[in-house]
C-alpha cells in the first residue's frame, strides 16, 4: 500500500544465504537482508541474542583483563553489527509488526538514529505484559523487552477496538491508530458455487490450537474438513499428523488464490485460535459469504452483534451446535452473511484501508 502511494519501500528479512537472495520483490519493493537472522528450513535462526555475547568472547575479555589489557567491548561490537543493516537501508520510517525480542533491537536503533518507529500490534498477546510483566509470553517473547519496545514507539497501529482502548488507557502519550485489516474484494472468487465441507487455515503453532480442531473433527465424523497449515512448529506438526482423523485432510501450503477458492467452496470456516487481533481468515470467509464458527475468538465482539458467524466461548459442544446451525444456511444465517459482506466492504475494503494507512504513515513521518 505504501508503495502504491508513491513511496520507496523495502522489507528487511532473514538472510537465506548466498545464491538464494532475491533482487526484486513484487511491485518493485526492495528486498533487504539481516545476516544476524538466518533463514533455515525449520524456521529462522538468530545467531546472537540482543547485544549478548557468547562464552568464547566472554572468556577472551576475562583473559585480556588478567593481562591488564582493555576488554574488547563485545556488546558494543554486537550492537554495531546488529544496527549495520538498519543504517544501510537509509529509511526515513521503520515499521515493525508484533512485539518480540528482535523488535526491541529495531526500536533501539530508531532511538539512536532518531528515525520514527511505527509499531503495529499483531495479536492481543502483544499486550499481555500489562497484566504480567515477568517471564515470556506464549510465543517466547520477553515481556520486559516488549514493554521497553512499546516505550520507544513513535506511534502504534492496532487491529481492533479493544487494543485501541487498552493503548489509550495505559499509554496515553503514544499516538494509537486503529487500522482495520484490509481485504481486496475484487480478488475474491465468485460465491454461489456448490459448497461442501469445512476449512481451517492457520500456522501450525499452539495459539492456532490445531489439536482442538482434531478433537472437534472426531465429534462430527460426517463432515469433511480441509486443514491448511504450514508446519511452523515441527513437533506439533508431527503430533497432529499422528492424530489426524480420517475426515481431516491436511494441506501444507496453497497459493493465495487457491486459498480463497477453497474458502468459497466450503460450507463453513473453522477457527480454533486462542488469541488473535483481527484474523484475516474471518475477512476472507466473509468476502465469499462463508460463515465462520470460532471456538474462542470473537474480534471486537462482532459475532455477538450478528456478524461473521458464531463464537462458542470455548465450549466445544456448543461449537458443534453452531457448526450445524451455520451449515443449515437458513434465512437468519443468510441475512447475517449479507450484512457481514456489507460491513466488510464498508470497513475493510483494500482501497479504503490504503487511504487510511497512507494518512497514518504521513502523520508519523511528520512528527
Amino acid at each position: 500500500m505504501v508503495k502504491e502511494l508513491g513511496n520507496s519501500v523495502g522489507i528487511l528479512m532473514a538472510d537465506p544465504g548466498q545464491g538464494k537472495r532475491q533482487r526484486n520483490l513484487k511491485d518493485g519493493i526492495v528486498p533487504l537482508y539481516h545476516p544476524k537472522y538466518r533463514l533455515k528450513e525449520q524456521g529462522i535462526e538468530i545467531r546472537k541474542p540482543l547485544f549478548e555475547t557468547g562464552l568464547p568472547s566472554k572468556i577472551k575479555d576475562k583473559v585480556l583483563r588478567v593481562f591488564g589489557k582493555p576488554p574488547l567491548n563485545v556488546s558494543e561490537k554486537a550492537k554495531k553489527e546488529a544496527f549495520a543493516p538498519f543504517y544501510k537501508a537509509k529509511a526515513t520510517l521503520w515499521v515493525g509488526l508484533s512485539l518480540n525480542d528482535s523488535m526491541l533491537e529495531l526500536a533501539l536503533f530508531c532511538q539512536e538514529s532518531q528515525t520514527p518507529f511505527l509499531l503495529g500490534l499483531a495479536g492481543d498477546v502483544d499486550l499481555d505484559f500489562l497484566s504480567n510483566s515477568e517471564g515470556r509470553d506464549a510465543f517466547g517473547a520477553s515481556r520486559e523487552k516488549k514493554k521497553k519496545t512499546m516505550s520507544l514507539a513513535a506511534a502504534v497501529v492496532v487491529q481492533n477496538r479493544v487494543q485501541e482502548k487498552t493503548m489509550r488507557q495505559y499509554f496515553p502519550s503514544i499516538p494509537a491508530y486503529y487500522l482495520p485489516n484490509p481485504i481486496d474484494l475484487s480478488a475474491s472468487p465468485p460465491h454461489g458455487q456448490k459448497r461442501s465441507g469445512a476449512v481451517w487455515i492457520g500456522k501450525m503453532d499452539s495459539n492456532k490450537n490445531p489439536l482442538a480442531l482434531l478433537r472437534l473433527a472426531q465429534k462430527i465424523p460426517q463432515l469433511k474438513i480441509t486443514m491448511v497449515s504450514n508446519p511452523a512448529d515441527t513437533g506439533l506438526g508431527q503430533e497432529v499428523l499422528k492424530s489426524l482423523p480420517s475426515n481431516v485432510k491436511w494441506i501444507q501450503s496453497l497459493s493465495h488464490s487457491e486459498t480463497l477458492a477453497l474458502m468459497a467452496s466450503a460450507e463453513v470456516h473453522f477457527s480454533t485460535s486462542l488469541q488473535e487481533g483481527f484474523p484475516n481468515t474471518f475477512l476472507e470467509a466473509a468476502a465469499v459469504k462463508t460463515p465462520t464458527v470460532s471456538l474462542h475468538v470473537d474480534p471486537d465482539n462482532l459475532m455477538q452483534q450478528g456478524l461473521f458467524g458464531f463464537c462458542a466461548g470455548g465450549n466445544e459442544n456448543l461449537f458443534i451446535e453452531r457448526v450445524l446451525q451455520a451449515m443449515d444456511r437458513n434465512a437468519e444465517v443468510m441475512q447475517m452473511l449479507e450484512t457481514t459482506w456489507s460491513y466488510v466492504q464498508e470497513n475493510h475494503a483494500y482501497e479504503r484501508v490504503k487511504e487510511r494507512w497512507g494518512g497514518i504513515v504521513q502523520s508519523v513521518m511528520q512528527t
